[in-house]
């Protein structure tokens, strides 16, 4: 598990070490392989991104750290409801939309720092206002859970999932262009565009 690890690279925008062990209490569900797996991707994925887009070394932290944590919400609620195995009714999907909000509960209790926390609350909206918990619309989105959430979105398109086909990562950057102005904001998308395109140059 890698908790240990995303701690000790931001540790210092906890309270106390009682608060980092009461956080760590409440993440029962990275206990699940799948989950932490996904949360690192998108962690290693935000702090990287965020180095590309010259964020100051703060900021790249709260990335990483807002990152891993984004899904914590997601521990208080029955598992099933996030397989995407079923069909959801009204009321569990609106039981969905509320985690951002019941993780940001559970992690201000830990973390000092306001920008995680805002990247925790506010990783599921959209630039067009569709989103949730809130419907924050354009600018009212903060500039950290902007980065989060398409680095979360193309994490989990390029994902072996059981229940859902996973996208190549050209069909995945085409769903993000797709997607850019909508659902993300369009800098951001091209910008992150760039980024992937140079970390695969760097491979090839």
């Amino acid at each position: 598990m890698h908790f240990v690890y995303i701690f000790e690279e931001g540790g210092h925008m906890l309270r106390t070490n009682e608060d980092y062990q009461a956080l760590h209490s409440n993440i029962n569900y990275i206990h699940d392989e799948d989950i932490d797996s996904h949360s690192y991707h998108v962690a290693t994925l935000c702090k990287d991104f965020g180095v590309f887009l010259n964020l100051n070394s703060k900021d790249v932290h709260r990335l990483f750290i807002g990152g891993y944590l984004h899904d914590l919400g997601k521990s208080y609620f029955d598992q099933s409801l996030f397989s995407g195995v079923t069909t959801l009714s009204q009321v569990q999907r609106e039981t969905i939309h509320y985690h951002p909000f019941r993780g940001f509960m559970l992690a201000r209790n830990g973390v000092d720092d306001e920008k995680i926390l805002e990247i925790i609350l506010y990783h599921h909206e959209r630039i067009d206002g569709h989103g949730y918990p809130y419907g924050l619309r354009g600018h009212d989105i903060p500039y950290l859970a902007k980065i989060v959430m398409i680095c979360d979105a193309f994490d989990a398109m390029i994902s072996n999932r059981g229940y859902k086909t996973q996208l190549s990562i050209e069909e995945a950057k085409i769903e993000l262009d797709i997607n850019k102005g909508s659902q993300f904001d369009f800098q951001l998308v091209e910008s992150f565009l760039q980024f992937i395109k140079q970390k695969e140059e760097s491979v090839s």
